[in-house]
């Protein structure tokens, strides 16, 4: 399920991936740069998933953490998946 909601995902030197993006545009950074080289897909497409369920959690429990001390209307812009 994770993939459908993805579009692309940022790929940086050396072929490995940074970040996902979502068909709206919004970007997820992932927690850690994901190394792609010398991976056969099948092993680094895992990772992939792993990764963004890492970058969801990371995210949620940022946004999590700052809405009791941030007005409602900004914190809803300021997290990812809240518009």
């Amino acid at each position: 399920k994770v993939f459908e909601a993805m579009a692309s995902v940022t790929f940086v030197q050396n072929n490995d991936i940074t970040a996902m993006k979502s068909p709206e545009g919004e970007v997820i950074p992932f927690v850690e740069t994901l190394v792609t080289s010398e991976k056969n897909v099948e092993v680094w497409m895992c990772e992939v998933e792993n990764a963004m369920m890492r970058a969801v959690r990371d995210v949620m429990e940022k946004a999590i953490l700052s809405y009791p001390e941030t007005k409602r209307e900004d914190w809803v812009l300021d997290h990812a998946a809240q518009t």
